[in-house]
């Protein structure tokens, strides 16, 4: 039995055919039980519920010029994606433990969920020329094919301790 808590934030800006600006944030808390199937062996089977915060959200946005001169820069759209809360953990991995109880151990698993919710914001700072809406039309539907890879999340885990 145990639990693992894991919390990541990043922000990164691309420069394609407009800036995205990409903001993720994750955090993870996971109540899990492992299972040895051979006692003799380190190998160890993983279940568990995780319950998270997880988001995505990409801003376009772009410069405004008029002739050579910069006069704005603002957005033009945004999509978000949000996890469900709750999630289904199953892993596997190798656990190794020393005669004085110093342990530790490597893992692999996944968390199972429903597709992310996906929300557009279509508000922007301007006037948005036909070439922007496509792009932005473009993205969004890029955007909606990814929920459907992403209801399974991979989760790495190492872990270094002290079992008694």
């Amino acid at each position: 039995m145990g639990l693992q808590f894991t919390n990541h934030s990043t922000n990164v800006t691309k420069q394609k055919i407009y800036e995205h600006n990409i903001n993720q944030r994750s955090q993870v808390f996971l109540i899990f039980n492992r299972w040895n199937p051979l006692s003799n062996n380190s190998f160890f089977l993983q279940s568990g519920i995780a319950h998270r915060k997880q988001y995505e959200e990409t801003v376009f946005r772009r410069d405004r010029y008029q002739g050579d001169t910069l006069v704005a820069y603002g957005r033009f759209g945004s999509v978000k994606l949000v996890w469900p809360e709750w999630a289904v953990n199953l892993g596997l991995g190798w656990h190794w433990r020393s005669d004085l109880g110093f342990s530790g151990g490597l893992g692999y698993g996944l968390l199972w969920s429903e597709h992310p919710k996906m929300t557009i914001d279509s508000t922007y700072d301007w006037f948005v020329t036909e070439a922007e809406n496509k792009y932005f039309q473009a993205q969004q539907e890029q955007k909606r094919d990814k929920p459907n890879q992403l209801a399974i999340w991979p989760l790495y885990s190492a872990s270094i301790g002290w079992t008694f």
